[in-house]
């Protein structure tokens, strides 16, 4: 709506009424208070944002480029959430199978004598357990790895991880540097608010060494060099566009590249991950399987003595 040209509160108000989540009609009711009050857009919504949105609609609205920041976490929030799908469609296979295997504990009870159902119980018990654990690591590893750089350089050596965290947080960095510098603020600030936005520990500390640098007059892109967090040809293409004067052009293109480039990793990531369920359910099969010859064996073997 906003890119169509039409004004924020009245999108604000159309919007108000379709809404289907609390949060989201919480958000519109105070941009229309913030408004009211004289608050910029970025801080009357501030309430309701993540610390990247507020920095990416506060960067595009001092740039005047509103509608290119929801531009961008529109296509931001749309690619979690295909991958969230994606994911999600992928691993339904694979956690069945989980669960039949865990099923047939049942069956190698049954033949040791044992009761079936604490057996079954205890089998479910574990796969969901593990599952859960899994997920609740995950999700704390990417919360911690803004704020940790330990984390965060655990998350960069993660083969699948590694190239959609890093591509991520890249294209989050040149978005809110992109929305700094076409509104002509300072080189610090800039890098100082991209730092707050990127969602990435290393990459954070960083951006405020580079901050610094600017701060004292030097050369962000020489010092960018010396930072093994900013890829090479990331930083090559940075040097160039500062001794060219084209650094905005510089940062809108690697915000697109990067978003694309996370976009791709993303899609491997969600390829994988049911591979790994997939395999991890046949080995918990498998395992099921010879505990189910262990448990028949021992049943010709009570025969064979005679103990039936």
């Amino acid at each position: 709506m906003t890119g169509a040209g039409m004004p924020v509160l009245k999108a604000g108000k159309l919007l108000e009424n379709r809404m289907r989540d609390a949060g989201s009609q919480q958000a519109i009711q105070a941009l229309e208070a913030g408004v009211a009050r004289g608050d910029s857009i970025a801080g009357a919504l501030r309430p309701a944002l993540t610390d990247l949105e507020y920095r990416m609609v506060g960067a595009a609205e001092s740039g005047g480029r509103l509608s290119a920041g929801f531009s961008h976490l529109e296509r931001y929030y749309a690619l979690l959430a295909e991958a969230r799908s994606s994911m999600l469609r992928a691993a339904l296979y694979p956690l069945a199978l989980l669960h039949v295997a865990a099923l047939t504990s049942g069956v190698s009870a049954h033949l040791a004598g044992k009761p079936v159902l604490p057996a079954v119980a205890a089998a479910l018990l574990m796969v969901w357990g593990i599952l859960l654990l899994l997920y609740f690591t995950a999700r704390g590893l990417l919360r911690l790895a803004g704020t940790s750089e330990a984390v965060d350089g655990f998350i960069r050596a993660v083969p699948l991880l590694s190239g959609f965290w890093k591509n991520l947080a890249l294209s989050r960095w040149s978005a809110v540097l992109h929305f700094h510098l076409i509104s002509s603020q300072r080189m610090s600030a800039a890098l100082e608010s991209a730092a707050s936005a990127c969602g990435s520990a290393r990459l954070a500390a960083a951006s405020n060494r580079l901050a610094a640098a600017a701060a004292e007059g030097n050369s962000v892109a020489e010092a960018m060099v010396t930072e093994p967090v900013f890829p090479e040809f990331f930083a090559t293409g940075f040097l160039t566009a500062e001794a060219t004067g084209t650094l905005d052009t510089e940062t809108q293109q690697q915000m697109e590249s990067r978003m694309t480039a996370a976009t791709v990793s993303l899609n491997l990531l969600a390829d994988w991950l049911p591979k790994i369920l997939y395999t991890a359910a046949l080995a918990y099969g498998a395992w099921q399987v010879f505990q189910m010859a262990g448990a028949i064996g021992s049943q010709y073997q009570r025969a064979l003595d005679g103990k039936f």
